[in-house]
């Protein structure tokens, strides 16, 4: 993975007391400190994450129709529910968590959803790129969210937390959206993790 690269590097000319008049100037000329921002365009300077290493592998792969037919150990994890939970299936889950009024946008956005992961499923850094999506809501949702349910925070302010700690955060990772991730995407993986058991609501 490469090392970040700064974009801008800024570069400080100081300059002792002078006299200006009369001057003949073909660049910068200031009485004080001159400040320059210089901007650095370099190709492949923004793929310094994981996911980003994982959106170029994704675009080798398409573009050497690079076929995959397995299903990669991370998204069958998050795929097969967890036999040991009592509360079993999505409505059930949101009914025992006094949230059935999101059952119809629950099951709309979790179908955008799998029809996504089915899309790409030949494609195994597409995968990847959805397990890694998985495991930062899984992650971000139990660290920030469901501390909030259990101690019986308002239904207003879970749905906040939602936004301010899921949704909005992982828009943000995307320099290049090359699998056209949205927020009803991301909400459908939430939901998809609350169908197999792996987020709870009560």
């Amino acid at each position: 993975m490469n090392d970040l690269v700064p974009a801008t590097m800024h570069s400080l000319v100081n300059t002792q007391k002078t006299t200006q008049k009369d001057n003949v100037v073909f660049g910068d000329q200031a009485a004080h400190d001159v400040i320059k921002n210089t901007t650095y365009n370099i190709q492949g300077a923004s793929v310094s994450t994981e996911l980003g290493r994982l959106i170029e592998k994704y675009k080798k792969e398409f573009e050497n129709n690079i076929q995959f037919y397995e299903q990669i150990d991370k998204l069958q994890h998050y795929s097969t529910p967890l036999s040991e939970e009592k509360i079993v299936g999505l409505e059930a889950k949101l009914n025992a968590g006094q949230r059935p009024q999101y059952l119809p946008f629950a099951i709309q956005t979790k179908e955008i959803f799998v029809k996504k992961l089915a899309k790409y499923q030949f494609y195994e850094a597409a995968q990847e790129i959805h397990a890694y999506l998985l495991a930062e809501i899984y992650t971000r949702y139990n660290l920030h969210v469901y501390p909030q349910i259990h101690c019986g925070t308002q239904e207003s302010e879970i749905n906040s937390l939602i936004q301010l700690k899921i949704i909005d955060p992982i828009l943000a990772l995307f320099n290049e959206n090359i699998l056209h991730i949205y927020a009803d995407d991301i909400n459908g993986m939430l939901y998809f993790l609350t169908g197999n058991c792996h987020i709870k609501w009560i």
